[in-house]
């Protein structure tokens, strides 16, 4: 059967013609959507500072196409009302076209989180070229994030800080408030791997810990476990931590274990386990 040139030239034609017309008609669409985006982060920036934040940034830039919108700042600063610090060197933050409620950002470089607790003290959360997700309820306040960092460093400084190679932490709030210690208040899932302990927590088993992971859910409303106050209340309510899943390999200690963790009157920690310890008799040689 002959070949139709003619015939072949116009669906050539048509063709092309239908991927110019789809990809022009695509890139306004996706301006639209990147226009709002810039204005939705926009108008974070300046609600935070119309509440009083610190919030500085160095420079920004847009792209993405066609897929995502994202927008790169870097040497970002955000400080609140309670002096909680977030620093980035650089970061990508993106999202899909039109879909407001779910970010995942990209940090080159460093990247750190810094709570303070007192004058002296302050916990912090920091690592380098991590990603994070973040997921945000109808209202626009967070409901789930996910966050993975290199060269981890976390704890409570100046003495209590730990490091680790590769971290890896997640954290659910429940789509409905807690109304009493029954009900979740918060799930949290880490895992860490070599993770080295500072000189300030000696241990029988030595400062390296190859693996470290675990789930946990703080039952009732989750306080500021940073203030005391805030504490004691949650702890007279009768919250406690159940403690899904905990998983070590320290040193001679293989363990795995689950069970709840509460606070007594002086806000020391007391629970019951139950566990499962490889090589027992090692562990004890170690703690004799």
């Amino acid at each position: 059967m002959p070949l139709n040139i003619k015939k072949i030239r116009t669906i050539a034609i048509a063709s092309v013609t239908t991927v110019v017309v789809l990809s022009v008609g695509w890139w306004g669409a996706w301006s639209i959507a990147a226009s709002q985006y810039r204005h939705v982060i926009d108008g974070w920036i300046e609600a935070g500072k119309a509440q009083g934040y610190q919030i500085s940034y160095g420079d920004r830039s847009l792209f993405g196409f066609p897929r995502h919108v994202v927008l790169r700042f870097t040497n970002v600063e955000w400080k609140d009302n309670n002096n909680v610090l977030f620093h980035a060197d650089d970061i990508d933050i993106a999202a899909l076209p039109w879909r407001w409620d779910v970010f995942d950002a990209k940090f080159k470089k460093h990247v750190q989180i810094t709570a303070p607790m007192d004058e002296t003290h302050a916990l912090v959360l920091g690592g380098e070229d991590g990603r994070a997700r973040v997921a945000l309820d109808k209202d626009g306040f967070w409901r789930y994030s996910r966050v993975s960092l290199n060269n981890a460093s976390f704890g409570q400084t100046p003495n209590f800080l730990v490091t680790a190679t590769s971290l890896k932490a997640e954290a659910a709030r429940p789509e409905e408030e807690p109304k009493g210690h029954k009900d979740v208040g918060l799930t949290l899932k880490a895992e860490a791997e070599n993770v080295m302990l500072p000189t300030a927590m000696p241990s029988p088993f030595g400062l390296q810990m190859p693996e470290f992971a675990v789930d946990m859910r703080v039952m009732g409303p989750a306080p500021d476990f940073r203030k005391r106050s805030a504490v004691d209340a949650w702890n007279k309510d009768m919250g406690v931590v159940e403690f899904d899943n905990l998983h070590m390999n320290w040193g001679p200690l293989k363990l795995a274990a689950r069970g709840t963790m509460g606070f007594d009157d002086d806000l020391q920690p007391e629970g019951a386990f139950s566990s499962a310890i490889g090589d027992s008799s090692a562990v004890l040689k170690a703690l004799m």
